[in-house]
């Protein structure tokens, strides 16, 4: 059997895949129901999902950027 060390590492690696994971299957969905539910008394459809996508890229980039500057330890 490994280290703690090694089992902590690879803890974190199973939490982050998890995370990951998680994050794509949780978009998946709202993406899916914003793209087919109907809104609104007129039922129209979502029709911005690219400008959708793009905020989404944008607030995984500043958390990323926000959590390396938090915990990066050089």
């Amino acid at each position: 059997m490994g280290s703690p060390s090694r089992l902590v590492t690879g803890l974190r690696l199973l939490a982050c895949v998890a995370g990951i994971y998680g994050a794509y299957l949780t978009q998946g969905v709202v993406q899916e129901t914003l793209s087919t539910k109907k809104f609104g008394p007129e039922g129209v459809r979502f029709a911005h999902l690219s400008s959708l996508n793009a905020v989404q890229c944008w607030v995984c980039f500043a958390w990323a950027a926000l959590l390396v500057a938090l915990f990066d330890k050089r």
